[in-house]
């Protein structure tokens, strides 16, 4: 309903289909005030006698980041419902994709200056229901803002946005199958892989997390500050050199979204030792069951850390 008219439907289809802007921003002030937000919780941590949390620390303005993102609510849909569909559904993942993207038909409409945001259903929302809908708009909007910037970088790449644990889950146990609590960084995981790839050519891996808040953009300085630990949980190669975004998107009330966004560059080319250009048709994909720990660069024995890592020779 809008107002106190009714909508055909192909007057909702019609809308769904038409193109609308996203604020993006990113600079070195939003940095500084990420790492604020992340000294003011680990005191709070410290004094709580839990100790700080580990992070990646070196995020910085996103490289020629977008003013602004031009998409269509079926875009957007899509996309929450990829990310709102849990790793173990199986085959009811795809029902639980469609569930999660019929569910936010009419929450987002373009206001006059043809920018997203929350239409009066969309606001309609009992208090308990606002935190699960600021994380999964928040999550559909980050993994487009994630695919623009890789796909912008690799013109002449296939670019893929893979949920992270699925991805994660063909090589550990996410889950304890003990009577205690898992280590932190082993609950914090990032929510993407970015993947640029082309065949021939050995794939360009990022990693993504992402938050959304009703609250104000200080409530987003605090959530990218805890984003930057759920991507210090993977490693690809050495440790702490896989580029990554962080994502956090703002959900005014009667404004328009805005998406911060920071990163990490670099490149990580994941490629196993001795691969040659081309398709191994015959690669056969195996269950492995890696032990959770990460290498630490260190002189002398071989520290270890809770965390996910792939290391050269399980490139494949």
């Amino acid at each position: 309903m809008n107002k106190d008219e009714s909508k055909t439907v192909s007057e909702i289809l019609q809308e769904l289909s038409n193109a609308s802007h996203v604020q993006v921003r990113s600079s070195t002030e939003l940095a500084a005030h990420v790492s604020e937000a992340a000294e003011d919780e680990d005191e709070k941590r410290i004094d709580d006698g839990r100790g700080p949390l580990r992070r990646r620390t070196d995020y910085r303005a996103v490289r020629k980041a977008p003013r602004s993102l031009s998409l269509t609510p079926w875009q957007v849909l899509h996309a929450i419902g990829l990310g709102a569909a849990a790793a173990r559904q199986g085959a009811g993942r795809g029902l639980a994709e469609h569930w999660g993207s019929l569910r936010y038909s009419q929450a987002l409409e373009a206001n006059r200056g043809r920018f997203l945001q929350l239409s009066s259903e969309g606001r309609d929302l009992l208090r308990f229901y606002k935190a699960t809908q600021s994380g999964e708009i928040g999550t559909g909007f980050a993994s487009l803002l994630a695919e623009h910037i890789v796909r912008s970088r690799y013109p002449d790449h296939s670019v893929s946005v893979i949920p992270a644990d699925i991805a994660l889950k063909a090589g550990w146990t996410l889950r304890s199958s003990g009577t205690g609590p898992r280590p932190e960084p082993l609950q914090r995981r990032p929510h993407f892989f970015v993947e640029a790839w082309q065949p021939g050519q050995p794939s360009k891996i990022f990693l993504m997390s992402s938050k959304g808040t009703h609250s104000s953009v200080h409530q987003v300085y605090k959530q990218l500050s805890t984003a930057s630990a759920h991507v210090e949980s993977v490693h690809i190669g050495p440790y702490g050199t896989v580029p990554y975004l962080l994502i956090g998107t703002e959900i005014p009330a009667k404004e328009s979204l805005a998406l911060h966004v920071l990163e990490a560059p670099g490149t990580t080319l994941l490629r196993p030792p001795g691969e040659k250009p081309g398709i191994d048709l015959d690669l056969a994909l195996t269950q492995e069951e890696f032990m959770p720990d990460v290498l630490l660069p260190a002189e002398g024995d071989r520290a270890t850390i809770p965390g996910f890592q792939v290391l050269p020779g399980s490139f494949a």
